[in-house]
């Protein structure tokens, strides 16, 4: 069975995720539309991928789902659509990030 994966962030990094087969949620950074995503994917998913801002507006909600078992590993990945040189389209950048050439 393929591994299930969920991104939660930006819209650019979305839809190349979406590309190479990962469900993706496109939020704004705000807390309570971050933790929503976050409940809702741990339970569809293998691995959740958490934009690096949205992770920003919840650390101390993902400690408290860190003490929940069973949750999927969360890894938080940097945005694309930022100015710190990942500039790249969608899918090289979801190729990237899931190390898929």
């Amino acid at each position: 069975m393929p591994l299930r994966i969920c991104y939660i962030g930006d819209a650019l990094t979305s839809e190349g995720l979406r590309l190479v087969g990962a469900t993706a949620q496109p939020l704004a950074v705000d807390a309570d539309a971050v933790w929503n995503a976050i409940e809702d994917a741990r339970d569809r998913s293998d691995l959740i991928l958490l934009n690096q801002a949205h992770a920003q507006v919840v650390p101390h909600l993902l400690e408290k789902l860190l003490v929940r078992h069973p949750i999927p590993p969360i890894l938080v990945v940097p945005s694309i659509d930022t100015d710190d040189g990942l500039h790249a389209d969608g899918v090289d950048a979801a190729r990237r990030v899931l190390g898929v050439r």
